[in-house]
């Protein structure tokens, strides 16, 4: 059998996931408006009259009057930086009471106020689909609509009040558009999966997962220039359909070895030291 040579060897060992969890929330009731990371953190709503927290501790938003959002801040003051060769997920459950609308559905968010920082601050008021507090913000979002199966993929990449609808501030990323993917409806848990892995200095790899018993599917992109790499803010909207969201977390995970490997890592690479003194010689 042919055996590696041992720097090739070196690039085949194991590596392994090192997390650290930015945000776990689980709507504890009588916390909604608490910022305690990570175990949660305040919640504002575009309007605050439709946003409920039901006995059994999910976070309920009321959408039969039009679109709503949710947001939260998962830093208590500016931005988390993705380090290159790590990712930023958010794995999020939700659920629908009754039936989107026609053209409804879903979008889902990570974003940075950037350097002004400027934040909602009253968890006890209605932001509205557009605030001033939004003007700065960069960041990507996922669309889904049920009524033509579309599921696209979108930059906030220019100054402008709204937050999750479309409009000036929205760019769509394009030739990523997937479809035939199913329709959302009620009464069936959805797990959501975020990602955003920055592959180098300016560049990142975004993806989004969606399953459910309707509606299973996912898309990813690869930004190669001018990519957003810090974030502070998830959003998440409604367009139809009474909402529950059902739990939440956000990880940050690096890709590091493990104590042990260092140790193979270097015996390998001495192993590699002798046999090129050997031929040498």
């Amino acid at each position: 059998m042919k055996m590696l040579p041992p720097i090739c060897a070196a690039a085949l060992l194991p590596f392994t996931a090192a997390g650290s969890v930015i945000l776990n929330e689980a709507f504890a009731l009588d916390q909604l408006t608490t910022q305690d990371l990570p175990a949660t953190s305040a919640w504002y709503a575009s309007h605050i009259g439709d946003l409920s927290q039901p006995a059994d501790g999910t976070l309920a938003l009321d959408t039969t009057g039009g679109t709503r959002h949710l947001l939260t801040y998962f830093t208590d003051a500016g931005s988390y930086e993705i380090a290159i060769g790590s990712f930023l997920q958010v794995s999020y459950e939700f659920r629908l009471d009754t039936a989107p609308a026609v053209g409804g559905g879903l979008r889902v968010g990570l974003y940075n106020t950037n350097a002004n920082d400027d934040r909602v601050t009253d968890p006890e008021a209605s932001t509205g689909t557009s605030s001033p507090n939004f003007e700065g913000m960069t960041g990507y979002v996922v669309y889904s609509n049920p009524a033509s199966s579309s599921y696209t993929m979108r930059a906030r990449d220019k100054a402008g009040e709204q937050f999750m609808h479309s409009g000036t501030p929205i760019t769509t990323l394009e030739g990523h558009t997937a479809s035939g993917l199913g329709a959302l409806t009620a009464g069936v848990t959805y797990t959501g999966v975020l990602n955003i892995s920055r592959t180098g200095a300016d560049a990142v790899t975004f993806s989004h997962t969606l399953t459910g018993p309707s509606f299973d599917g996912s898309i990813s992109i690869d930004i190669e220039e001018d990519a957003f790499v810090s974030f502070n803010t998830f959003g998440i909207a409604m367009l139809g359909g009474d909402g529950r969201l059902t739990g939440i977390e956000l990880d940050s995970v690096t890709i590091i070895p493990e104590p042990s490997t260092y140790a193979l890592l270097f015996g390998v690479l001495g192993m590699a030291w002798v046999l090129i003194r050997r031929r040498r010689r």
